[in-house]
């Protein structure tokens, strides 16, 4: 439930504003801006409030000031509640003080330059994106989206491609198809925050896209699975196209008066997909240890890299545990060479190349064959802001042409907060704090299904390491499950390549 002094505070701060113009206006026409909002911010205090109330009179004894002055004066409460609205949590984090600061030249002016150096007098506009309605438990759907709407990369290719709202995006999918409905629903974002509509109508649900995913809203599912699955029907969503001298899409009619020759959906996978902006291609190389010769060699594809997170303490560590050789030596994995036999063997994989986004998957569910349950794995696990991994590649073409290949800014992290049994999935995501203008730089936010608010670096980097529970078990629940029923944590990380 709210808060009653939050809720009312608005309200009061209001009806303080509006007893001193109405002192003025049946006194003196002229008043000082600077006293005015002094006197606004000073009376916070219930007791102050309800004086200011009552000295007031109410709502009624704005009749005995005429009709207009009555209007004039409602106006100006209504505008004073929405100037006030940062103190009331149906606001959810959006900044509406900002706006209509923006809005009446209170802030900034078109002819003060956005990326002044003196930043005092030129606070940035915070432009938020929508909350998402939860369905009933339907966090983990809400938490997949909008981390991949808060990357830029994976979000623009879905988004209108000129300046007019109704142009398309880069691709074109079929009739009725997963692909559109999730295109359609990014453009209802996007317009979304762009817009200046009240709180309310700042939540989009995501009905459309569950029920393309044909999900049961009152059951949980797995965050991580959920997103390959998305990204699978996308592609699946993708009409056969024609390729184009450029290696995009090709969208105009007139341009088909070239006979180009039609290509599969296999052929253009790599470069055209909606995800190769997070396919990785690894080399796995299977070594013969006694006879020092490659006895395999295959190409895998993935979509992001499963790291432990049991004992590793950093993520670097966990990075580095996941690329290091296997020993295969145990009856059950001996490889059978041709030339050899069965012999002991050296499992490597190395990266081929660097997506836009590098995806990250802690495993923190893992299966306890004493108890025969899985439990969840509260280690915490340090998350850096930057990761090198250029380490970790073998394509040395790569490397030698492009020196800033492999650095990579965290930039979206999916929160689970709870047990395997029972949870709660939400969104850090570091955006814009103004999509049309980079200058005003980037800020982090948290988006709780329709709650969206700032967050500091820094708290968002202690939620997503998390902390080791180390209340004792009481119930027999926790004896069985374990104390985790409230922990915090990473669970998917977004990395995006820093441009070159």
């Amino acid at each position: 439930m709210y808060d009653t002094h939050q809720f009312m505070l608005p309200f009061f701060k209001s009806f303080t504003w509006l007893q001193f113009i109405k002192k003025k206006t049946t006194s003196t026409p002229t008043t000082n801006s600077t006293t005015t909002m002094t006197s606004m911010t000073s009376m916070t205090s219930m007791s102050s409030m309800s004086n200011a109330i009552s000295s007031l009179g109410g709502i009624s004894s704005l009749g005995s000031l005429g009709s207009s002055n009555s209007k004039q004066l409602l106006f100006y409460f209504l505008i004073s509640w929405l100037l006030f609205l940062d103190a009331c949590p149906l606001r959810q984090g959006f900044p509406y003080y900002h706006k209509l600061c923006h809005l009446t030249g209170g802030m900034t002016s078109p002819s003060t330059p956005v990326c002044s150096t003196d930043h005092n007098h030129t606070p940035p506009i915070l432009t938020l994106p929508p909350g998402l309605t939860n369905l009933r438990n339907t966090c983990y759907l809400n938490s997949i989206l909008q981390s991949l709407f808060s990357l830029t990369p994976f979000s623009q290719l879905f988004l209108p491609q000129s300046s007019s709202p109704s142009s398309p995006g880069l691709y074109t999918f079929e009739k009725e198809s997963f692909g559109e409905e999730f295109q359609r629903f990014f453009h209802q974002l996007e317009s979304t925050r762009q817009s200046t509509v009240t709180v309310f109508n700042r939540i989009v649900s995501p009905l459309g896209i569950a029920k393309k995913l044909q999900i049961d809203i009152s059951t949980q599912e797995d965050a991580q699975e959920l997103l390959l699955r998305i990204l699978e029907l996308i592609d699946d969503s993708l009409l056969p196209t024609e390729k184009t001298s450029s290696g995009g899409m090709k969208k105009d009619k007139k341009q088909k008066k070239k006979q180009v020759k039609p290509i599969t959906m296999e052929e253009i996978e790599d470069v055209l997909l909606p995800s190769a902006t997070m396919k990785m291609y690894l080399q796995q190389n299977i070594t013969c240890i006694k006879h020092a010769h490659i006895a395999s060699s295959k190409i895998l594809k993935h979509l992001d890299l499963s790291v432990p997170v049991k004992g590793m303490r950093t993520l670097t560590r966990a990075i580095a545990t996941a690329f290091a050789p296997e020993i295969l030596n145990d009856r059950e994995n001996l490889y059978k060479c041709d030339e050899h036999g069965y012999v002991e063997t050296k499992k490597s994989i190395a990266l081929l190349n660097f997506p836009r986004i590098f995806t990250l998957h802690l495993n923190r569910f893992s299966y306890d064959p004493l108890n025969y349950i899985f439990k969840k794995i509260n280690d915490p696990l340090d998350i850096p802001v930057q990761l090198n991994l250029r380490e970790y590649c073998n394509n040395e073409k790569l490397l030698s042409n492009e020196p800033r290949a492999g650095i990579y800014n965290l930039s979206a992290i999916v929160i689970h907060q709870g047990s395997i049994e029972r949870g709660h999935y939400y969104t850090l995501a570091k955006v814009l704090k103004n999509p049309k203008d980079e200058c005003q730089g980037y800020h982090w936010i948290q988006c709780n299904d329709h709650m969206v608010s700032t967050m500091t670096e820094e708290q968002v980097l202690k939620i997503a390491k998390g902390e080791i529970n180390t209340r004792p078990a009481v119930t027999s629940y926790e004896k069985v499950y374990g104390t985790d029923a409230v922990s915090t944590n990473a669970y998917l990380l977004f990395y995006t390549a820093v441009e070159q």
